[in-house]
């Protein structure tokens, strides 16, 4: 059983986006069951709920599409047309993308799109964005690599006995 990510950075930007834009906060994610969407998921569950958001207004905000720009447009766009939304946080960068041009082309350019993983696609568009601190992560591997000094391949760790949790943070744009 893998270790349960951090939901907490999907979390903060739903909650950004809640104070900002409204309650109205839709998730445009990847198809269950790949772990990390999944927490992100979680975290936009967490904080719609938290909100006052029912089982069955979560369905009807939830989006899936695989990682693809052309999909992520073309499932936003049909969204925006039956749905009224206050915003979308996205589990990808690579999503947001393709939510922000979906809102665009509906006359939504003003749509709150959060992504995740502050890309420079995502730093050209103006959308907000969680980083994931890439140093951080190279400092978590290096650890993960090396434990008292010694390699990991000299050492008998069980899979998944060691693991790093680094805390990504939400650029605003």
């Amino acid at each position: 059983m893998r270790p349960r990510g951090d939901a907490r950075p999907a979390r903060a930007a739903t909650e950004h986006a809640r104070q900002h834009a409204g309650g109205r906060v839709a998730f445009l994610g990847w198809p269950a069951g790949s772990g990390t969407g999944d927490d992100r998921e979680r975290g936009w569950r967490e904080a719609m709920r938290a909100g006052g958001a029912t089982d069955a207004e979560l369905a009807a905000l939830r989006l899936t599409v695989p990682e693809s720009v052309a999909k992520a447009r073309a499932a936003t766009t049909a969204f925006l047309k039956r749905d009224g939304v206050d915003a979308i946080v996205c589990v990808s960068d690579s999503l947001a993308v393709g939510a922000h041009v979906a809102a665009v082309g509906a006359q939504r350019a003003d749509l709150l799109v959060i992504g995740f993983d502050n890309t420079p696609a995502a730093e050209a568009l103006g959308l907000s964005s969680i980083e994931q601190l890439p140093e951080e992560v190279a400092v978590g591997t290096l650890d993960l690599l090396t434990v008292g000094g010694s390699l990991i391949g000299n050492r008998a760790l069980e899979a998944g006995q060691a693991h790093v949790l680094v805390r990504p943070r939400l650029v605003v744009r």
